[in-house]
């Protein structure tokens, strides 16, 4: 008979599975503080659909109507780069021209900070005195991201002017309660159709081109400069008819007897919509 004696029995690993056995209360201990610290960890954690972050840009626009692109791209563009090209903080310029309008795009560094930047580029942009006298007064702004909110689409068996105004309605209403912006998309343009009859234009010996002249000359609206003293206002004339009642009151001519034809005399005019057009 062997008798073999194996001596104290050998030192056995860590096993958290041997610790949870021999001390029920652990595994319930570490649950409770995993559970707690996903509590709170989900309370601080940022949700958002967009992740943040910033647009450094600075856009000018400005219009000068009739002027060709390489007029504005002369006298407006390359005027205005000059001026905000070497602003603290820039690191590109961007610009483009076109028909009647000029863009300026100013790409700031990382980190700028956009308010101060603005002042800057407005401050730049007073200075240049070379712009054309007939151009308008270079718009300023910088890009600012919106997060959506929702869409609200608005159907009916209502007119398609009327649908037009309870979405304007409904816009106002949204705006003064603190919404920052609200798009309109989906209505088609407002347009004012004039229509005349080729005997109508014989009898009154005027063309088509005379008439839209008279239009083009009596429906504009017009900055008249401003007043200097204690109050500052700005003149403006206003002229710009924008409904087919309005424009019916405009004087196409005038005979020698003193009479006056108005356009609502010799045309029919309609409020309507640009065919197949929509508005972003």
């Amino acid at each position: 008979m062997t008798v073999h004696d194996s001596g104290p029995e050998a030192p056995k690993g860590f096993s958290l599975i041997r610790l949870f056995a021999s001390h029920k209360t652990a595994a319930n201990l570490l649950m409770l503080v995993m559970i707690v610290c996903g509590l709170y960890s989900l309370r601080q954690l940022n949700v958002q659909f967009f992740p943040t972050f910033g647009l450094d840009f600075v856009n000018i626009s400005v219009e000068w109507r009739g002027a060709s692109a390489e007029d504005v791209d002369g006298n407006i563009v390359q005027a205005i780069e000059s001026e905000v090209r070497f602003l603290d903080g820039v690191r590109r310029v961007r610009s483009s021209s076109s028909e009647g309008r000029g863009q300026v795009q100013i790409e700031f560094n990382p980190g700028t900070d956009m308010q101060s930047a603005l002042s800057n580029v407005e401050t730049a942009v007073g200075q240049v005195t070379t712009l054309p006298e007939d151009s308008e007064t270079p718009v300023i702004n910088n890009a600012v991201r919106y997060d959506p909110i929702s869409r609200l689409a608005i159907s009916g068996p209502y007119p398609e002017a009327s649908l037009k105004a309870i979405a304007k309605r409904m816009r106002d209403d949204l705006l003064s309660r603190g919404i920052d912006k609200i798009t309109l998309f989906g209505a088609r343009d407002d347009e004012i159709w004039v229509e005349i009859s080729p005997e109508t234009l014989l009898e009154t010996d005027l063309t088509l081109g005379d008439v839209a002249a008279r239009i083009r000359e009596t429906s504009q609206d017009l900055p008249s400069g401003d007043t200097t003293g204690a109050a500052e206002r700005q003149i403006r004339s206003v002229g710009e008819r924008k409904d087919a009642l309005g424009l019916g009151r405009i004087e196409v001519r005038a005979l020698e007897n003193g009479q006056k034809i108005l356009l609502r005399d010799i045309a029919q005019l309609t409020d309507r919509f640009e065919d197949g057009g929509e508005t972003a």
